[in-house]
């Protein structure tokens, strides 16, 4: 059996076409990605028109994607990207008539729980503090012996951040420690127990995996795929802020759709890092993707 899922953020717009088993297994057939930016075209709380264009041909894309591959079953849903929009019913209104695809818009609390899902498909948590940093929110996750005991939803992520508080390509020292501060007090209104009990970190989703990737191609890290240390994550977040443009053109060429808003994202990881006292990152492969479709489709598809 074959899926396509379509999940609509912040920062980018993926389809990942999977095929699933009954016995519960499945593997990614093929990941796209569009970079559409759609934070950038959001105003008052409300989605442009130009933003609802740049959603509709990117729907219409993947389809056609998905159709050129003979797969008939797509699924779509919108993160913070749309969730918390006053025009979110035009909006899907708009799309549904236009691409014939219903998009779900889940909240905060089921976008972490979806992602713990497909987290723990390939990762192995037990006392843990897991994270997903999208573009607009970071969900955290409280993980006690191996299951999900809490979730939490801070209203700002990467990309978020990126835009309000840097305003050329290279960010300045006063923009960073504005970002720096507007993350302490961004983690300051989590609940206590999320940092004191967990003995580990793990980041779920792309912003961890870019920067696992820019660590690699930086020389930096050249242990097992799945760990960040601290020290490397604190090093590339150092050459990052010194704006070289040496390392800057590098960043770009190695994670061109992440580049834009890499840096606060890793920043947000150091900052959970020293909340936690983790030392390493665990860099974890599954996330909102994989846990929708365990979720909303493989559920009853066992024998």
């Amino acid at each position: 059996m074959k899926t396509g899922i379509i999940d609509i953020g912040s920062n980018t717009i993926h389809l990942t076409i999977f095929k699933y088993e009954s016995d519960g297994s499945f593997k990614a057939l093929l990941d796209d990605k569009i970079f559409a930016g759609l934070a950038k075209y959001a105003s008052a709380n409300a989605l442009s028109p130009d933003g609802a264009d740049t959603l509709c041909e990117s729907l219409r894309y993947f389809s056609g994607v998905a159709q050129n591959l003979g797969v008939t079953d797509v699924r779509a849903f919108a993160t913070a990207s749309l969730r918390g929009l006053t025009n979110k019913a035009a909006i899907l209104s708009r799309a549904k008539e236009e691409t014939g695809l219903d998009i779900e818009a889940i909240d905060g609390e089921e976008e972490a729980r979806l992602s713990f899902l497909g987290a723990r498909h390939y990762t192995s948590l037990t006392d843990a503090l897991a994270a997903d940093i999208g573009g607009a929110s970071t969900e955290l996750i409280s993980v006690r012996n191996g299951e999900a005991v809490a979730f939490d939803v801070r209203p700002e992520g990467c990309l978020s951040l990126r835009v309000k508080y840097i305003k050329g390509l290279a960010a300045k020292k006063s923009e960073i420690a504005q970002i720096r501060k507007a993350i302490g007090v961004l983690f300051d209104a989590a609940p206590k127990q999320f940092f004191a009990d967990a003995v580990s970190l793990c980041g779920i989703g792309g912003t961890a995996r870019a920067a696992s990737k820019l660590a690699r191609a930086m020389g930096l890290l050249s242990g097992p795929p799945n760990g960040l240390p601290v020290a490397v994550l604190r090093k590339m977040t150092g050459l990052m802020a010194d704006k070289d443009p040496k390392i800057l053109d590098f960043a770009e060429k190695v994670i061109p759709e992440r580049f834009f808003s890499v840096l606060p994202g890793m920043m947000i990881l150091k900052e959970l890092a020293k909340r936690t006292a983790a030392e390493t990152i665990i860099i974890g492969k599954g996330g909102v993707r994989e846990g929708y479709l365990i979720d909303r489709i493989m559920v009853g598809t066992s024998e």
